[in-house]
C-alpha cells in the first residue's frame, strides 16, 4: 500500500490520460458515439468508481486521522520528543500544545467522517442518471402548457402518464441527492472555517439549517408538482430546481474549494521545487475553480434533451468527465494532505495562533486608530 501512495500523483495522471484517450475516438478526436447511450453510461460510471474507491480509502484512515496518537491514554516517548518541537516552534507551553494536537486531530476526524456524505450521495445521483438515460425518460412537450402533474395526466393515455411521472420521479431523487452531496460539501467547508469542536474536543456540528433547506427542497418538489398551484409551468418549475440545486453546489464548492487553497499557501514553496508536487498547485488553482463552475451546467440537462438531442449528450458527457477529473484529483489531494499530515500541520498553525490577528487589532496603533478614525468620519456624516 505504501508503494502504491509512492507513486499516487502517476497513477491519478495515468487514470486521466487512459480514461481520456476511452473517451474520445483516437482516429479522428471526436467524441464517441454521440447517437448512442454509450458515452452518459460511461462518463457517469467513471465518477461512481472513483467515489467508490473515496469511500474506501477515507475508511481506510478513518481511525487514523491523528496527528500524535496516544496509547493506553499517555503519549510514549517520540510523541513527547515530537511535543516538545512543536512548543518550541509555535513559541508556547507543552500542555498548550499537548491540547491543540488533541484538537487538531478531533477536527481532521471530524472533517474525514463527514467528507463521506459528499461521497455517497453522488454514488446515488450518477446511478439514476443511468437508469434515466437508459430508459430514454425525457421532459414532454406539453410540461410547459401544465402547471402540474395533475394537469398534464388529464385526458392523456397511461404510456405518455407513466413515462412522465418516472422521469419526474426519478429527476427528483436525482436533484434530492445532489443536494445533500452539497450539504456535505458545505459541512466540510465549515469544519475548516468555524470552531465545530467545544472545549473538549466534543462536536459542535449542527444540521438544522441543512435539513430545513434539505425539507424546503423536497416540499418544493412536491407542492410545485403534485398539486394543482398554478405558479409555474413544469418545465420553469424543473428549470427552476435544478438551477437551485446547481447554484448551492457550485457555492459550497467555491467555499470548501478555498479552504484548500489557503492551506496550500502553507507549502507553496514546497509544492514548486519538483515537477509532480507541481501538479497539486494546478489543481487548487485551476482545476478546482473550472470544477466548480461546471456545477451550473447540471441545471440545464433536461432543457436541452428536447431541443438537439446529440447536444444534450456532448454536453452532458462532457460536464460528467470534467466532474469526474475534479472528484479524482479532489480525493488525490484531501487524500494525500490528510496522510502525509500537511493538513494537520496548517490547521495545528491556525489554532494556535487564532487570537494573534485579534491581539495586532487591539494594540497596534495604526490599526486601531484606522477603525477609530473610520468611526469618527460615519459619525460625522450622520451629524451633518
Amino acid at each position: 500500500m505504501r508503494k502504491i501512495f509512492k507513486f499516487k500523483e502517476v497513477i491519478a495522471i495515468v487514470l486521466t490520460i487512459v480514461s481520456s484517450i476511452l473517451f474520445f475516438k483516437p482516429d479522428k478526436l471526436q467524441i464517441l458515439s454521440l447517437n448512442n447511450d454509450s458515452l452518459l453510461v460511461y462518463s457517469a460510471l467513471l465518477n461512481i468508481i472513483i467515489l467508490i474507491i473515496a469511500i474506501f480509502l477515507f475508511s481506510s484512515i478513518s481511525n487514523d486521522f491523528y496527528l500524535l496518537k496516544r496509547k493506553h491514554g499517555k503519549f510514549k516517548k517520540p510523541e513527547l520528543e515530537d511535543l516538545k518541537k512543536v512548543s518550541q516552534i509555535l513559541k508556547i507551553s507543552e500542555k498548550k500544545s499537548e491540547y491543540f494536537v488533541e484538537r487538531t486531530s478531533a477536527i481532521v476526524g471530524q472533517l474525514v467522517s463527514n467528507f463521506t456524505l459528499f461521497l455517497w450521495p453522488l454514488i446515488i445521483f450518477y446511478t439514476l442518471n443511468i437508469i434515466k438515460d437508459i430508459l430514454h425518460l425525457t421532459p414532454s412537450d406539453d410540461f410547459k402548457n401544465c402547471s402540474s402533474y395533475l394537469d398534464y395526466i388529464y385526458g392523456l393515455s397511461i404510456d405518455k402518464t407513466s413515462n412522465a411521472f418516472w422521469y419526474l420521479t426519478i429527476s427528483a431523487l436525482a436533484n434530492i441527492f445532489n443536494f445533500i452531496s452539497g450539504i456535505g460539501l458545505w459541512v466540510s467547508f465549515s469544519i475548516l472555517y468555524q470552531k465545530t469542536l467545544d472545549s473538549n474536543n466534543k462536536s459542535t456540528l449542527h444540521f438544522g439549517i441543512y435539513y430545513f433547506l434539505l425539507t424546503f427542497y423536497i416540499l418544493s418538489y412536491i407542492i410545485l408538482l403534485g398539486t394543482k398551484i398554478d405558479f409555474l409551468s413544469i418545465k420553469l418549475t424543473v428549470l427552476t430546481l435544478d438551477m437551485f440545486c446547481s447554484i448551492f453546489n457550485c457555492v459550497a464548492m467555491i467555499l470548501f474549494f478555498n479552504r484548500l487553497v489557503q492551506i496550500l499557501y502553507f507549502y507553496q514553496t514546497n509544492l514548486k521545487e519538483k515537477l509532480l508536487d507541481k501538479f497539486y498547485f494546478f489543481i487548487a488553482t485551476i482545476l478546482f475553480p473550472i470544477y466548480a463552475c461546471f456545477q451550473i451546467f447540471f441545471g440545464v440537462f433536461d432543457q436541452l434533451v428536447s431541443n438537439e438531442t446529440n447536444y444534450y449528450v456532448a454536453v452532458k458527457g462532457i460536464v460528467f468527465f470534467v466532474c469526474f477529473l475534479g472528484k479524482l484529483f479532489l480525493v488525490l489531494f484531501l487524500y494525500s494532505f490528510i496522510r502525509i499530515k500537511w493538513m494537520h500541520a496548517a490547521i495545528l498553525t491556525l489554532i494556535a495562533h487564532e487570537e494573534t490577528p485579534n491581539e495586532l487589532a487591539k494594540n497596534l496603533s495604526s490599526i486601531s486608530n484606522s477603525i477609530d478614525m473610520i468611526n469618527d468620519e460615519i459619525k460625522n456624516l450622520d451629524q451633518n
